[in-house]
């Protein structure tokens, strides 16, 4: 509405200007006929040879006007490529900008979700990494995503290690675990000898396993049970490294309320998870991440009441400590 923009009132005059040049120059080659006729009509040869010319010289007159057109089309396209180019770096900077400032929002949110395991072991991991004094752990074995995350695990074992040896004063680590029977239970359970054939043997992460510890295993399992039982090895042999670095490792009975890192009294991560039947194939284990005074405090309370709650097995230092 409201009229012709200057782009389009000059790009109307351009055109009108073409047709007139058009118009002229066929006029006068019209009168460059009539001349030519008084003075040449008795020779045919010459009409032959005007008629000729005459098409040569019309044939250029059209490719002259119609590279200028397109040579002003071309311009006209190269421009607009170049501002849509423009708006797309405008638009992909502002996309980056957007989701730079989502990922500093999500981390000042007191509690967030994390993700489901084992999407989440990255972000324990960091966690960890984080830990300047005190790290409490519950979960059902040592080697938490050893088997489906194997290479994140190796920098969540290798990360707990440097909090004990890499670190001046080292961080007091407290582990607290699923005893051997309710371990065994709990492999069980999450790999299924009905589904050995079929989701398990020769997949990709149980192949990686066997690779990861080949100087340990002389080949893959073919039977269910050395399988279940090679896994149970691995979490003995991971506890033994953390125990030689000096971390304090409990054993107790299954079931706990939940899964938790806890660092320095001021940050938590914690699962929910179902061990039901009917959850097999789907998502198991969710975990969220909180920074909120109340929930640290009560995480912090009910891990010290899981952990004092009865006699249990030490692996580590200080028998008797606690996790004070």
């Amino acid at each position: 509405m409201g009229g012709m923009t200057g782009s389009s009132r000059g790009l109307t005059l351009r055109k009108k200007a073409k047709i007139w040049l058009k118009a002229i120059i066929a006029a006068a080659a019209v009168a460059l006929l009539g001349l030519w006729l008084d003075r040449y009509a008795a020779s045919v040869r010459g009409i032959t040879d005007f008629v000729l010319a005459l098409l040569a010289i019309g044939f250029a007159m059209y490719q002259f006007t119609d590279s200028a057109e397109l040579k002003e089309a071309s311009g006209e396209i190269s421009g607009t490529v170049k501002a849509v180019a423009k708006a797309s770096g405008e638009i992909s900077g502002t996309v980056k900008a957007v989701a730079k400032v989502s990922a500093e929002v999500r981390e000042m949110m007191p509690t967030r979700f994390v993700g489901a395991f084992p999407s989440n072991i990255e972000e324990i991991e960091r966690l960890v990494r984080r830990a300047s004094c005190k790290l409490k752990i519950m979960a059902d074995v040592v080697g938490y995503g050893s088997y489906s995350r194997a290479d994140k695990f190796h920098k969540y074992l290798v990360d707990l290690e440097n909090l004990r040896q890499g670190r001046q004063p080292s961080v007091d680590i407290y582990l607290l675990v699923f005893d051997q029977h309710s371990r065994e239970i709990v492999l069980r359970d999450q790999f299924r000898e009905e589904t050995w054939g079929k989701d398990i043997k020769g997949t990709d992460a149980f192949n990686r396993l066997f690779q990861l510890h080949s100087g340990r295993y002389v080949k893959a399992p073919d039977k269910y049970d050395d399988f279940i039982q090679i896994l149970g090895n691995n979490h003995d042999h991971y506890e033994r490294l953390l125990a030689d670095v000096g971390v304090i490792i409990k054993k107790r009975p299954s079931p706990f309320p939940f899964f938790t890192w806890l660092r320095d009294d001021c940050e938590a991560m914690f699962s929910f998870f179902s061990r039901r039947p009917s959850t097999v194939g789907k998502i198991r284990e969710i975990t969220f991440s909180t920074k909120d005074g109340k929930l640290v405090e009560t995480f912090d309370c009910i891990f010290d009441e899981v952990w004092n709650s009865k006699p249990s097995d030490f692996i580590g230092p200080a028998a008797n400590e606690t996790t004070g």
